[in-house]
C-alpha cells in the first residue's frame, strides 16, 4: 500500500478553494441538521449522510492539498498506430 502523507504548501488559490469546499459543506449540514430538526425517523440516514459528508470534505481537502506521488512526464507523442508504448519498444526490439 502506498499512502500518501506528503503535503505542500498552498497557493492562495488553493486556500481559496479549500475555503470555498469546506463552507460549501458546512451550508449543507446546516441545512441538513434544519431539516431533519424535528425527524425521528431519520436517524441513521441522517448520520450517514453527516458521516460520507464529512468524508467527501476531506477527500477533496486532500485531492487539493497532498504533493503528486508520481513524477510528471513530459508529453511524448503517441505511436502513429495506437499500439502502447511498451509494445511499440518490443516490436522495435524485435
Amino acid at each position: 500500500m502506498n499512502l500518501n502523507t506528503a503535503f505542500r504548501e498552498l497557493t492562495n488559490e488553493e486556500h481559496s478553494l479549500v475555503d470555498g469546499i469546506k463552507d460549501g459543506a458546512q451550508d449543507l449540514f446546516r441545512l441538513m441538521e434544519t431539516a431533519f430538526k424535528d425527524s425521528k425517523t431519520n436517524g441513521r440516514e441522517l448520520a450517514l449522510a453527516k458521516t460520507n459528508l464529512e468524508q467527501s470534505v476531506m477527500w477533496a481537502v486532500k485531492a487539493v492539498s497532498a504533493e503528486d506521488v508520481q513524477p510528471k512526464v513530459a508529453d511524448e507523442p503517441a505511436p502513429q498506430d495506437g499500439a502502447p508504448k511498451e509494445e511499440k519498444a518490443k516490436e522495435e526490439q524485435a
